[in-house]
Protein backbone atom coordinates (compact mmCIF):
# COMPACT_ATOMS: atom_id res chain seq x y z
CA UNK A 1 0.00 0.00 0.00
CA UNK A 2 1.21 3.55 -0.66
CA UNK A 3 2.42 5.47 2.38
CA UNK A 4 -0.50 7.91 2.22
CA UNK A 5 -2.96 5.01 2.50
CA UNK A 6 -1.07 3.55 5.46
CA UNK A 7 -1.13 6.94 7.16
CA UNK A 8 -4.87 7.22 6.60
CA UNK A 9 -5.46 3.83 8.22
CA UNK A 10 -3.25 4.63 11.20
CA UNK A 11 -4.98 7.99 11.66
CA UNK A 12 -8.50 6.48 11.44
CA UNK A 13 -9.31 8.19 8.15
CA UNK A 14 -11.82 6.41 5.91
CA UNK A 15 -10.16 4.56 3.03
CA UNK A 16 -12.49 3.94 0.10
CA UNK A 17 -11.62 1.75 -2.88
CA UNK A 18 -13.00 2.24 -6.38
CA UNK A 19 -15.97 0.01 -5.60
CA UNK A 20 -19.25 1.90 -5.94
CA UNK A 21 -20.75 0.34 -2.81
CA UNK A 22 -17.76 0.95 -0.52
CA UNK A 23 -18.14 3.29 2.45
CA UNK A 24 -14.75 2.87 4.13
CA UNK A 25 -16.31 1.79 7.45
CA UNK A 26 -14.62 -1.62 7.69
CA UNK A 27 -11.33 -0.29 9.03
CA UNK A 28 -13.17 2.16 11.27
CA UNK A 29 -14.88 -0.84 12.88
CA UNK A 30 -11.45 -2.41 13.36
CA UNK A 31 -10.27 0.75 15.13
CA UNK A 32 -13.36 0.66 17.30
CA UNK A 33 -12.57 -2.91 18.36
CA UNK A 34 -8.97 -1.92 19.08
CA UNK A 35 -10.06 0.97 21.28
CA UNK A 36 -12.54 -1.14 23.23
CA UNK A 37 -9.92 -3.78 23.90
CA UNK A 38 -6.88 -1.51 24.32
CA UNK A 39 -5.28 -2.90 21.17
CA UNK A 40 -2.59 -1.48 18.89
CA UNK A 41 -2.30 -1.73 15.11
CA UNK A 42 0.98 -1.88 13.18
CA UNK A 43 1.25 -1.84 9.38
CA UNK A 44 4.30 -2.85 7.39
CA UNK A 45 3.80 -2.34 3.67
CA UNK A 46 5.92 -2.23 0.55
CA UNK A 47 4.26 -1.17 -2.71
CA UNK A 48 3.88 -4.03 -5.19
CA UNK A 49 5.41 -6.47 -2.71
CA UNK A 50 2.95 -6.99 0.13
CA UNK A 51 1.47 -5.81 3.42
CA UNK A 52 1.62 -7.14 6.96
CA UNK A 53 -0.89 -5.89 9.52
CA UNK A 54 -0.29 -6.77 13.18
CA UNK A 55 -2.97 -6.33 15.85
CA UNK A 56 -1.67 -6.55 19.42
CA UNK A 57 -3.88 -6.87 22.49
CA UNK A 58 -2.92 -6.92 26.18
CA UNK A 59 -3.26 -10.21 27.96
CA UNK A 60 -6.08 -10.12 30.49
CA UNK A 61 -7.11 -12.34 33.38
CA UNK A 62 -9.70 -14.82 32.06
CA UNK A 63 -13.09 -14.97 33.81
CA UNK A 64 -13.43 -17.69 36.48
CA UNK A 65 -15.73 -19.80 34.27
CA UNK A 66 -13.35 -19.93 31.30
CA UNK A 67 -11.23 -23.01 30.64
CA UNK A 68 -7.85 -22.12 29.15
CA UNK A 69 -6.78 -25.59 28.05
CA UNK A 70 -8.01 -29.17 27.97
CA UNK A 71 -5.72 -31.64 29.71
CA UNK A 72 -5.95 -35.29 28.73
CA UNK A 73 -4.69 -38.34 30.58
CA UNK A 74 -3.90 -41.62 28.90
CA UNK A 75 -6.87 -44.00 28.82
CA UNK A 76 -9.33 -41.13 29.21
CA UNK A 77 -12.81 -41.48 27.78
CA UNK A 78 -13.88 -38.20 26.22
CA UNK A 79 -17.69 -38.02 26.26
CA UNK A 80 -19.04 -35.45 23.80
CA UNK A 81 -22.70 -34.45 24.03
CA UNK A 82 -24.21 -32.06 21.51
CA UNK A 83 -27.25 -32.06 19.22
CA UNK A 84 -25.19 -30.23 16.59
CA UNK A 85 -23.33 -32.82 14.49
CA UNK A 86 -20.78 -30.27 13.27
CA UNK A 87 -19.27 -29.87 16.75
CA UNK A 88 -18.69 -33.63 16.88
CA UNK A 89 -16.65 -33.37 13.69
CA UNK A 90 -14.69 -30.47 15.15
CA UNK A 91 -13.80 -32.44 18.27
CA UNK A 92 -12.83 -35.51 16.21
CA UNK A 93 -10.36 -33.33 14.32
CA UNK A 94 -8.99 -31.80 17.51
CA UNK A 95 -8.49 -35.14 19.28
CA UNK A 96 -7.20 -37.00 16.22
CA UNK A 97 -3.56 -36.94 17.29
CA UNK A 98 -4.42 -38.45 20.69
CA UNK A 99 -6.68 -41.24 19.45
CA UNK A 100 -4.12 -43.94 20.31
CA UNK A 101 -4.28 -42.94 23.99
CA UNK A 102 -7.94 -42.03 24.52
CA UNK A 103 -11.45 -43.13 23.58
CA UNK A 104 -14.12 -40.80 22.23
CA UNK A 105 -17.82 -41.39 22.78
CA UNK A 106 -20.36 -39.26 20.89
CA UNK A 107 -23.93 -38.58 22.07
CA UNK A 108 -26.79 -36.36 20.97
CA UNK A 109 -29.14 -37.48 23.77
CA UNK A 110 -28.69 -36.27 27.32
CA UNK A 111 -30.47 -39.31 28.77
CA UNK A 112 -28.19 -41.72 26.90
CA UNK A 113 -25.17 -39.77 28.09
CA UNK A 114 -26.25 -40.02 31.72
CA UNK A 115 -26.89 -43.76 31.38
CA UNK A 116 -23.47 -44.35 29.82
CA UNK A 117 -21.60 -42.41 32.51
CA UNK A 118 -23.49 -44.07 35.37
CA UNK A 119 -22.62 -47.51 34.00
CA UNK A 120 -18.98 -46.76 33.19
CA UNK A 121 -16.72 -48.55 35.73
CA UNK A 122 -14.06 -45.82 35.93
CA UNK A 123 -15.82 -42.42 36.14
CA UNK A 124 -12.55 -40.74 37.08
CA UNK A 125 -11.33 -41.40 33.52
CA UNK A 126 -14.21 -39.48 31.94
CA UNK A 127 -13.84 -36.02 30.47
CA UNK A 128 -17.30 -34.61 29.66
CA UNK A 129 -17.74 -31.95 26.97
CA UNK A 130 -21.40 -31.02 26.83
CA UNK A 131 -23.55 -28.39 25.19
CA UNK A 132 -25.78 -26.32 27.47
CA UNK A 133 -29.02 -26.16 25.49
CA UNK A 134 -30.15 -29.50 24.02
CA UNK A 135 -33.04 -28.97 21.61
CA UNK A 136 -36.30 -30.73 22.46
CA UNK A 137 -34.76 -32.36 25.54
CA UNK A 138 -35.67 -31.84 29.18
CA UNK A 139 -32.06 -31.96 30.36
CA UNK A 140 -29.52 -29.19 29.94
CA UNK A 141 -25.77 -29.68 30.01
CA UNK A 142 -25.66 -28.38 33.59
CA UNK A 143 -28.30 -30.93 34.63
CA UNK A 144 -26.13 -33.68 33.18
CA UNK A 145 -23.00 -32.43 34.91
CA UNK A 146 -24.87 -32.40 38.22
CA UNK A 147 -26.51 -35.81 37.75
CA UNK A 148 -23.34 -37.58 36.67
CA UNK A 149 -20.99 -35.77 39.10
CA UNK A 150 -18.21 -35.99 36.53
CA UNK A 151 -15.20 -34.28 38.10
CA UNK A 152 -13.79 -33.12 34.76
CA UNK A 153 -16.56 -31.46 32.82
CA UNK A 154 -16.75 -28.51 30.43
CA UNK A 155 -19.85 -26.72 29.18
CA UNK A 156 -19.23 -26.01 25.48
CA UNK A 157 -21.87 -23.51 24.44
CA UNK A 158 -22.85 -20.41 22.52
CA UNK A 159 -24.53 -19.12 25.71
CA UNK A 160 -21.20 -18.24 27.32
CA UNK A 161 -22.08 -14.51 27.47
CA UNK A 162 -25.27 -15.18 29.46
CA UNK A 163 -24.61 -13.96 33.02
CA UNK A 164 -27.06 -16.47 34.48
CA UNK A 165 -25.26 -19.36 32.76
CA UNK A 166 -21.90 -18.00 33.91
CA UNK A 167 -23.09 -17.88 37.53
CA UNK A 168 -24.50 -21.42 37.32
CA UNK A 169 -21.22 -22.73 35.89
CA UNK A 170 -19.22 -21.12 38.69
CA UNK A 171 -21.66 -22.43 41.31
CA UNK A 172 -21.36 -25.93 39.85
CA UNK A 173 -17.56 -25.78 40.14
CA UNK A 174 -17.09 -26.53 36.48
CA UNK A 175 -15.75 -24.62 33.47
CA UNK A 176 -17.17 -23.28 30.23
CA UNK A 177 -15.83 -22.89 26.70
CA UNK A 178 -17.39 -20.71 23.99
CA UNK A 179 -18.31 -23.10 21.21
CA UNK A 180 -16.58 -20.92 18.64
CA UNK A 181 -13.28 -21.64 20.43
CA UNK A 182 -13.59 -25.43 20.21
CA UNK A 183 -11.33 -25.39 17.17
CA UNK A 184 -8.78 -23.16 18.91
CA UNK A 185 -8.43 -24.20 22.55
CA UNK A 186 -5.12 -25.76 23.55
CA UNK A 187 -5.24 -29.53 24.12
CA UNK A 188 -2.37 -31.22 25.95
CA UNK A 189 -1.59 -34.76 27.04
CA UNK A 190 -0.48 -34.99 30.65
CA UNK A 191 2.88 -36.70 31.15
CA UNK A 192 2.18 -37.44 34.79
CA UNK A 193 -1.16 -38.83 35.91
CA UNK A 194 -0.37 -38.54 39.61
CA UNK A 195 -2.35 -35.96 41.58
CA UNK A 196 -1.06 -32.45 41.02
CA UNK A 197 -0.92 -31.74 44.73
CA UNK A 198 1.83 -34.32 45.13
CA UNK A 199 4.09 -32.30 42.83
CA UNK A 200 3.37 -28.85 44.29
CA UNK A 201 5.57 -26.87 46.67
CA UNK A 202 2.67 -24.60 47.62
CA UNK A 203 -1.11 -25.02 47.24
CA UNK A 204 -3.39 -21.97 47.19
CA UNK A 205 -7.13 -22.45 47.81
CA UNK A 206 -9.11 -19.24 47.36
CA UNK A 207 -12.36 -18.43 45.54
CA UNK A 208 -10.91 -15.08 44.44
CA UNK A 209 -9.24 -16.19 41.22
CA UNK A 210 -7.53 -12.85 40.56
CA UNK A 211 -5.99 -12.79 44.05
CA UNK A 212 -4.94 -16.44 43.88
CA UNK A 213 -3.22 -16.01 40.51
CA UNK A 214 -1.50 -12.81 41.63
CA UNK A 215 -0.17 -14.59 44.71
CA UNK A 216 1.00 -17.49 42.57
CA UNK A 217 2.93 -15.09 40.33
CA UNK A 218 4.74 -13.69 43.37
CA UNK A 219 5.85 -17.23 44.18
CA UNK A 220 7.22 -17.79 40.68
CA UNK A 221 10.29 -19.65 42.00
CA UNK A 222 8.03 -22.35 43.48
CA UNK A 223 5.71 -24.96 41.98
CA UNK A 224 2.31 -23.54 42.90
CA UNK A 225 -1.09 -25.17 42.35
CA UNK A 226 -4.17 -22.95 42.54
CA UNK A 227 -7.70 -24.13 43.35
CA UNK A 228 -10.65 -21.72 43.20
CA UNK A 229 -13.17 -24.29 44.40
CA UNK A 230 -12.53 -26.09 47.72
CA UNK A 231 -14.37 -29.18 46.52
CA UNK A 232 -11.88 -29.57 43.63
CA UNK A 233 -9.01 -29.44 46.15
CA UNK A 234 -10.70 -31.98 48.42
CA UNK A 235 -11.21 -34.37 45.52
CA UNK A 236 -7.45 -34.93 45.50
Amino acid sequence: MPKNVVNKILNKVSVVSDKKDSHGIGLLQVHGALERNRGVIQIKSCVNRGTTIILTFPKTTPPPWFIEEIVLNRDDVVVILDDDTSIHSTWNTRFKQYIADIQIKHFTSGTETVNFIHKYPKPEKILLLTDYELLRQELTGLHIIKQTAVKRSVLVTNHYANKTVQDLVIKAGTKMLPKLLASEISIVMSDDNSPAIARADIVIVDDNEVFAKSLARLLHDKKVDVYNHPERFLEL
